[in-house]
């Protein structure tokens, strides 16, 4: 009988290890960019297809849609990664690895003269290849907030900015290797992307707060904390992100200054590859299991946890309420409750918000309306750049210089974006919102700058210090989203929030610089400040805009913060 007993207990679940996780999400996450790498084939595109110049910016502006929409992966997300919190985010990776291989494969078979697509065909792959880019971030981030809540500005941080010098990875990669065969670039994204996302796949879950492996379960049974172990895994991780930032620099400043110096940029290459792998052997060293155990009990209950229905919004939401209405203090303060919770902890629950009630709600359009302005910003620099650095005189091995800067500083801001929010969230107890106040008063005096600049030289700091405002976004956007509406709907929330981005490219990177910038292409070449002055100071304008709607959403989640802080110092108490 108790043979029979105990052969009826349910087993224990076993996942593989949230620092498993996160080191597969690293590796992946730095193929997830290739949407900034448009500007490396444009030209080839033209070439091959024979497009005129405003069909090539019209498949940019669907490279970009695709890499910004978004939707569709996190709703999915939400719906399957929730239910099965093994295999769900596995099935998102796969989606984006074969929407990658369709799309990249197939242009690579149009640019052969294999097969014949024409431009609607041309728009349709760009799109699909682009667009995998989103169902494999938003796999790769989503399940490692989930698997690390307490330290999301860090994890964040840290995935975004590989995703920023991706871009620069496989732009110095063709430079290096492929250049001028864009055909073999297309090949080559193609099936290094795709094989890279299906390794990872094996490797993701989502871990359960309950799950531990021996080395958790001996640092509980001796009393200690294992948030310095956390702290110092983060910082090697973050120190791989400056030392790649700093071996891409150095390989776009010796091939853009010097084209005999591509041997030294392939050597460079090579060197700062192995770089990406320092997280995985820091896992292994450490002596990080590959699986952790989840007690039968423990799994039994999340199962009912996830299975059971949404809570009853009736007291924070009423749908007679008008629309747009601020919500009551009494509703952010529960919304705050579960910030810093991983599960474990009692207090109160967190407060789940899904899309169609965030939608409703008027920090969900401020939060929208402070990225549009401050994401489309920085996207009229760069995507302006290639024609605003000539127009004062530079070099196209200038402009070249420019590019990789940017991405530099876009990668850094993302990093640092991540980590100084946290960091001053959880010691110094100031709200994450209060930085995005921050980049829209830099934003606001760097382009009122760049409305009366007239020297080439400054716009190399100029270039890292845009990159790094652009770049702090990515990084504080997620993260102030699974605080106000909780980690359950999060990768349908943030993934809504990206279309702010795509409409700042269009709205601004695009509509608003051709209507007031005097350089009209086919009219002759502009030449001075004068030309681009109308388009930043318009910018500048907007960010001024940004300033004043950020500072209302700090007033109209101050309650939440207030609940963030306070659980925060009495942590550290």
């Amino acid at each position: 009988m108790a043979l029979a007993a105990t052969s009826s207990e349910p087993s224990p679940r076993w996942f593989v290890s949230r620092w498993w996780v996160l080191t597969a999400a690293i590796i992946v996450q730095n193929s997830a960019g290739l949407t900034y790498c448009f500007s490396v084939y444009s030209k080839d595109l033209e070439r091959l297809f024979d497009l005129s110049e405003r069909r090539v910016t019209l498949l940019g502006f669907y490279c970009s849609l695709g890499g910004y929409l978004g939707v569709v992966s996190g709703l999915c997300y939400d719906a399957i990664a929730s239910t099965y919190p093994r295999v769900g985010p596995r099935c998102i990776f796969l989606v984006g690895a074969v929407l990658n291989f369709v799309g990249y494969y197939g242009l690579y078979l149009a640019a052969t003269g294999v097969w014949d697509v024409g431009f609607a065909g041309l728009a349709v792959l760009l799109f699909t290849a682009t667009n995998a880019g989103t169902w494999i971030d938003t796999a790769a981030l989503v399940t490692c907030v989930n698997n690390f809540p307490n330290s999301r500005g860090y994890v964040v941080g840290l995935l975004k900015s590989f995703v920023g010098l991706s871009g620069a990875v496989y732009t110095v990669q063709y430079e290096a290797f492929l250049e001028p065969d864009s055909a073999l670039f297309f090949r080559f994204a193609a099936i290094s992307v795709s094989a890279f996302v299906g390794v990872a796949a094996l490797l993701t879950n989502r871990v359960s707060p309950r799950a531990s492996d021996k080395r958790n379960k001996r640092l509980r049974e001796l009393g200690l904390v294992d948030g310095a172990d956390i702290a110092r895994r983060f910082t090697i991780s973050f120190a791989c992100v400056v030392l790649l930032s700093a071996f891409l620099c150095t390989a776009s400043l010796l091939d853009g200054l010097d084209t005999h110096l591509k041997k030294h940029a392939k050597r460079i290459i090579a060197a700062c590859a192995p770089l990406v792998l320092i997280p995985a052997v820091v896992t292994f060293a450490t002596a990080e299991q590959l699986f952790v155990q989840c007690p039968a009990d423990a799994a039994r209950e999340e199962d009912e946890e996830e299975s059971a229905p949404e809570p009853s919004t009736a007291q924070e939401w009423d749908p007679a309420t008008p629309l747009l209405e601020a919500p009551s203090g009494d509703y952010d303060v529960r919304v705050g409750a579960a910030v810093l919770s991983d599960g474990t902890d009692a207090g109160a629950p967190p407060a789940e918000v899904p899309l169609r009630r965030a939608v409703l709600r008027m920090d969900f359009w401020l939060l929208f309306t402070a990225c549009f302005l401050g994401m489309g910003a920085g996207l009229v620099y760069i995507n302006s750049l290639g024609q605003y650095a000539p127009s004062l005189g530079a070099s196209r091995s200038t402009k070249d210089v420019l590019v990789a800067l940017i991405s530099v500083g876009n990668a850094l801001g993302r990093l640092l974006g991540g980590a100084i929010s946290q960091i001053s969230l959880t010691r110094l107890l100031v709200p994450r919102t209060v930085w995005l106040t921050a980049c829209a008063i830099g934003a606001t005096l760097l382009n009122l700058f760049l409305a009366t600049n007239s020297s080439v030289d400054l716009l190399y700091p100029i270039s890292i210090v845009q990159g790094l405002l652009f770049g702090a976004h990515w990084s504080l956007m997620p993260s102030i989203t699974s605080e106000l509406y909780g980690l359950r709907n999060f990768a349908s929330n943030y993934c809504a929030l990206q279309l702010a981005a795509a409409l700042g490219s269009f709205a601004l990177a695009q509509r608003m610089t051709a209507a007031l910038s005097l350089d009209k292409g086919g009219e002759g070449e502009c030449v001075g400040a004068r030309c681009y002055s109308r388009v930043f100071l318009a910018n500048s304008a907007l960010c001024l805009v940004g300033v004043v709607v950020t500072a209302i959403l700090i007033a109209n989640t101050r309650y939440a913060y207030r609940r963030i802080a306070e659980e925060a110092l009495r942590k550290q108490l």
